[in-house]
């Protein structure tokens, strides 16, 4: 994911890997046996949602697209408040996210 690992702590049978990315630190828990959650795990806020979309698919990232969700040609979602998200999933199958803040 291209952050740096700061350390490792065991917690509830499983380990928490806190890093930095950018100013705020981050903790993702490990767990010894993968499931696959079936909701979105992990979002990024991005300023501009197509250009991330071309990026990421260029370099072989599929979109996901649900059935009853009106997406544009490029796979992005436009919420009720204007929000634009984009779904796509990590190696192991779970859900990740894009997020475009709708435009003040």
């Amino acid at each position: 994911m291209g952050v740096e690992v700061r350390d490792h702590v065991g917690v509830c049978g499983g380990e928490v890997v806190r890093a930095d990315q950018a100013a705020e630190p981050r903790r993702v828990h490990d767990r010894p046996h993968r499931l696959v959650a079936p909701f979105t795990v992990l979002g990024w806020t991005v300023p501009d949602i197509d250009t991330a979309i071309t990026q990421l698919a260029s370099r072989g990232v599929a979109f996901q697209r649900y059935d009853g969700v009106d997406h544009d040609e490029l796979g992005a979602w436009t919420a009720p408040g204007g929000a634009q998200v984009a779904w796509f999933h990590d190696p192991d199958g779970n859900t990740l996210s894009l997020t475009q803040p709708p435009s003040s």
